[in-house]
């Protein structure tokens, strides 16, 4: 069981760590002006919606272990 503490907590920094990309993202959209490129503005928003998806991801992911975790059922995989 030690194993699954340790592989939600990885995950959990991992979705923290998007959320904070996903913020700083949100920051520098605010920041444009009308002179800021447009490839710029389009890649951070592609960026933007590829680590807004990957939180998502990741949310099932622990959401999924959790569930996993309580029932018991992950331990068939423990050795």
């Amino acid at each position: 069981m030690d194993e699954y503490y340790k592989i939600m907590s990885d995950v959990l920094d991992i979705e923290y760590q998007i959320k904070a990309a996903i913020y700083v993202l949100g920051e520098l959209e605010d920041s444009y002006t009308e002179e800021t490129d447009s490839q710029t503005k389009y890649l951070s928003t592609v960026m933007k919606g590829f680590l807004t998806n990957l939180r998502s991801d990741t949310g099932e992911i622990i959401t999924h272990i959790d569930r996993l975790t309580a029932t018991g059922k992950g331990r068939e995989y423990e050795s």
